[in-house]
C-alpha cells in the first residue's frame, strides 16, 4: 500500500502532489505559504530549490518571507504596533526611530512598547526623558510642581490625566482601568498603558504572550494571515486556491467527494473518496 501523498506507477510508489505544490523535503509543500520551504521551486515529483526557511514571527506570503501585521497594526522597525495604544504618531518599517504623539516619549528606547512614557506626568521623566522631579514635587503638565493642575488627578503622588491614560479611577497608586486596558508596566505615570485587546505580549491580560506567527485580536491569540489568504487548521492558505487546489469550501471544510485523510490542512483535503 502506497503512503498518503504517493501513487503507484509501474509498480513503484512515487510522490504525487496537488497542483501548485512541489515535492521538497520528502513531502508535498505549497511554496507560496510554507514557512519551511518558502519560494521553493520544482514539480509535483521533484524539488529543484528548497527556497528559504522563514524566521520566527514571519510568514510565507506568495513565496516570500515577510512580517505580517494584522489590520490595525503597523510594522515599526520589524515590530507590529497598535499606533494608538502605544502613542506612536508615525514610524518606518526599516527604522527603530519612532515619532511620538504630543506628551509622550520613547524613554526606554524599545520599539515593542512604543512611546511608553507620559512626560506630562512621569516624575522621573518630567517634560523630557531623564528629567527627575525633586523630592516632594510632582510632574504636572510636564513641569515639576507641588500640586496637580485641574485637568489631572493625584494618584499616589503622581499627577495623571485619567482620560488620556485610560484610568477609570485610582486609590493611591492602585489604578482601576477602563475596559480593554491594563497597567502592565506598573508605572502610575503611564496609567493603564496596555491595550490587552491587541498587544501580542499582553493578550487578554498582562504577561500573556502570543506564540510566534500569531497575533492578539480582541484579547485572543489567533493566526495572522496576509490579505488574500485564509487561516485553515493553523496554516495560511491562498484563498483563491481553496476549491481548485485544496478541495476546500470557504470555511475550510472539505468539498463533497474529498477528505483530509492525513489531518494536515497544509495540503488541504487531499484524498478523493467515493
Amino acid at each position: 500500500k502506497c503512503a498518503t501523498g504517493t501513487v503507484c506507477t509501474n509498480g513503484t510508489c512515487s510522490a504525487s502532489c496537488l497542483k501548485g505544490q512541489v515535492y521538497c523535503g520528502g513531502k508535498c509543500v505549497d511554496p507560496r505559504t510554507d514557512t519551511t520551504f518558502c519560494g521553493a521551486t520544482g514539480t509535483t515529483t521533484t524539488c529543484t530549490s528548497t527556497g528559504e526557511s522563514c524566521a520566527a514571527g514571519n510568514q510565507c506570503y506568495e513565496g516570500t518571507c515577510s512580517l505580517s501585521c494584522q489590520i490595525g497594526l503597523m510594522n515599526c522597525g520589524g515590530k507590529c504596533l497598535d499606533m494608538e495604544a502605544t502613542n506612536v504618531q508615525s514610524c518606518s518599517q526599516s527604522s527603530t526611530k519612532l515619532v511620538c504623539e504630543g506628551g509622550f516619549a520613547n524613554c526606554d528606547g524599545k520599539v515593542a512598547n512604543g512611546c511608553e512614557t507620559n512626560v506630562r506626568s512621569d516624575n522621573n521623566n518630567c517634560g523630557e526623558c531623564g528629567f527627575v522631579c525633586a523630592s516632594g514635587n510632582v510632574c504636572s503638565n510636564g513641569r515639576c510642581t507641588t500640586s496637580c493642575v485641574s485637568s489631572q488627578t493625584n494618584c499616589g503622588g503622581t499627577c495623571i490625566n485619567t482620560t488620556d491614560t485610560h484610568v477609570k479611577s485610582c486609590s493611591g497608586t492602585t489604578l482601576t482601568c477602563v475596559y480593554g486596558y491594563a497597567a502592565c508596566d506598573s508605572r502610575v505615570a503611564n496609567g493603564c498603558e496596555t491595550n490587552i485587546y491587541s498587544d501580542n505580549n499582553n493578550c487578554g491580560g498582562c504577561g500573556v504572550l502570543c506564540a510566534s506567527g500569531n497575533v492578539c485580536s480582541n484579547g485572543k491569540c489567533v493566526i495572522s494571515c496576509p490579505s488574500g489568504q485564509t487561516p485553515c487548521g493553523g496554516y495560511c492558505l491562498t484563498t483563491s486556491w481553496l476549491s481548485s487546489v485544496y478541495n476546500m469550501n470557504a470555511d475550510c471544510s472539505c468539498m463533497d467527494g474529498y477528505e483530509n485523510a492525513n489531518g494536515n490542512s497544509l495540503d488541504g483535503c487531499e484524498m478523493a473518496v467515493n
